[in-house]
């Protein structure tokens, strides 16, 4: 663990009791991870964007267990690099295409956190909200909601706005 956060890209100055019990469970977690060559394990963490991570799993402070929060995230992002996944490989070396990308596609970017919007802004970000939650299969809206950043209050009120607009 210790070797994954001080040998990994920048992540010296991310060592801490957060971090720590998050590798670890996610280490328990899949012992596959494990198994290859320690380099391969340590190119594996350095495409984990574990900062932003980490500021994320510290907005839920005393909601949920910050440990438990990144262990989470950090599992998901390593099983969709394991997998392949076209989408976590592009984030993971961020290259978001941000200049075509609607408000939605663009995720914590786009939603920052005490930014202040128009009811224009906010009726088009409802009606892009709209078109993703109808595009993707029942029950991952919530779950896709969670990692954009937008809070489950501000995408309601913004597709309520675009419901009444339309």
């Amino acid at each position: 663990m210790l070797c994954i956060l001080a040998e990994g890209k920048g992540n010296d100055a991310l060592i801490d009791e957060t971090s720590l019990s998050a590798i670890s469970d996610l280490l328990l977690a899949c012992p596959d991870v494990v198994e290859g060559s320690a380099s391969d394990l340590l190119a594996l963490f350095d495409a984990v964007p574990l900062g932003p991570y980490m500021a994320i799993a510290n907005e839920l402070r005393g909601v949920v267990h910050q440990g438990h929060a990144l262990a989470g995230m950090l599992y998901l992002h390593v099983r969709r690099l394991r997998e392949g996944s076209p989408a976590a490989r592009e984030a993971s070396r961020g290259k978001v295409d941000h200049a075509n990308a609607s408000e939605v596609e663009k995720g914590r970017v786009a939603f920052r956190k005490g930014a202040h919007r128009t009811v224009k802004e906010k009726t088009e970000i409802g009606r892009q909200l709209i078109g993703k939650k109808a595009a993707l299969p029942r029950g991952h809206f919530g779950p896709w909601l969670r990692e954009s950043g937008l809070s489950h209050h501000m995408a309601h009120q913004c597709m309520r706005f675009a419901k009444a607009a339309a």
